[in-house]
């Protein structure tokens, strides 16, 4: 889950990072 909005930049680290070590990216559009 992020941390930052999507808008942030440092949304970009926290979205690529699991995607460089092998992992996956759920987009969840309401957390509640």
């Amino acid at each position: 889950m992020f941390s930052t909005s999507l808008n942030f930049d440092l949304a970009v680290y926290e979205c690529f990072a699991p995607l460089t070590s092998g992992g996956s990216i759920d987009v969840v559009t309401d957390v509640l």
